[in-house]
């Protein structure tokens, strides 16, 4: 299956998808209101000194380490308000007050103490070219996961419609590809880079690549969603070396962060339509083996492995 354009461009028109003024790529975003000017305000956005960025791919863990950064006493810019305007627990690219919310990021960035805790900034699924332009003195956490995991678990959450509070139905994409409730049409799209997301391993590649060359004064800290799971307190340690945080108790935050504690609670919303108010979906590293045809995933396992993935250790793909 090769890039459907077509398709892409009918994204476009129903407002799923925007092309980026500046890289040409096609990009999910979208605000309900201050939307005019949006996009190109969140790719010049400036942001400055003790902030942290939780970025990856959608459904690789950024709610994960958002809730391990909650824990480790962190500030999240959910408790900002301005007369009318708050920040959502949506993305940063989907905030409900568009133009307004960016401008309202970018002075709470400006105005956070360098002594106090970071300020955590709304997760982005964004792909590195249209990122904010700066992040001076920032910190980034990027996470990945193994593609068929995510490609698992972003078939539930965007192409079923089951649950309200732990999905987020994107009708126009289910129906313009023709997916049908199907996991192994939706397994093929995204491993051919027709999910409206993007390429998965490109958008890993970039940022893998390319962060110090455009970010030069911003660090940035590499996660696994798999190694999150594995061993939750060495990786809180990881975590709060990275951001300076001292005197932590690892274990007693990956208690409090795992995903049979997180998994029981709900973000606190101002209106039904903010977003889920569940964040956590199963939680399972390797769902995905019950679920996705094994001959299917073996057409992409060359491209996976050259792309830093290897499936060839798994029994079930044991026809390499």
């Amino acid at each position: 299956m090769s890039f459907q354009k077509d398709k892409f461009e009918k994204l476009v028109e129903y407002g799923v998808l925007e092309k980026s003024a500046k890289s040409g790529g096609y990009v999910h975003v979208h605000a309900e209101e201050n939307s005019e000017g949006f996009f190109e305000a969140m790719e010049n956005m400036e942001s400055s000194g003790n902030v942290v960025w939780i970025v990856g791919y959608p459904k690789t863990g950024s709610h994960f380490v958002q809730g391990i950064l909650k824990n480790l006493g962190c500030k999240l810019t959910t408790e900002i308000k301005d007369e009318d305007t708050y920040i959502e627990w949506n993305p940063l690219e989907n905030q409900r007050f568009g133009k307004k919310a960016i401008q309202l990021l970018e002075t709470a960035a400006k105005d956070h103490p360098t002594q106090e805790v970071p300020l955590v900034m709304p997760h982005s699924h964004l792909p590195l070219s249209s990122f904010p332009q700066n992040l001076n003195g920032n910190k980034v956490i990027f996470v990945d996961r193994d593609p068929r995991a995510t490609a698992a678990s972003a078939f539930h959450f965007f192409c079923e419609k089951k649950d309200d509070e732990d999905t987020v139905y994107i009708e126009p994409f289910v129906k313009t590809m023709e997916i049908n409730e199907d996991i192994n049409k939706f397994t093929e799209l995204f491993f051919t880079g027709n999910f409206y997301y993007g390429d998965y391993f490109e958008y890993n590649n970039q940022w893998k690549m390319n962060f110090k060359a455009k970010y030069p004064k911003a660090e940035i800290l590499h996660l696994k969603f798999e190694d999150l799971k594995s061993n939750l307190p060495e990786q809180v340690s990881k975590i709060a070396s990275f951001l300076n945080i001292e005197n932590v108790d690892a274990q007693k935050i990956a208690e409090d962060s795992s995903f049979r504690s997180m998994s029981k609670k709900k973000v606190k919303v101002e209106r039904k339509e903010d977003f889920n108010t569940k964040l956590y979906r199963q939680g399972k590293a390797e769902a995905w083996k019950s679920e996705i045809d094994p001959i299917l995933l073996s057409k992409f396992a060359l491209k996976s492995e050259r792309n830093g993935y290897p499936f060839y250790s798994d029994a079930n793909l044991s026809v390499l």
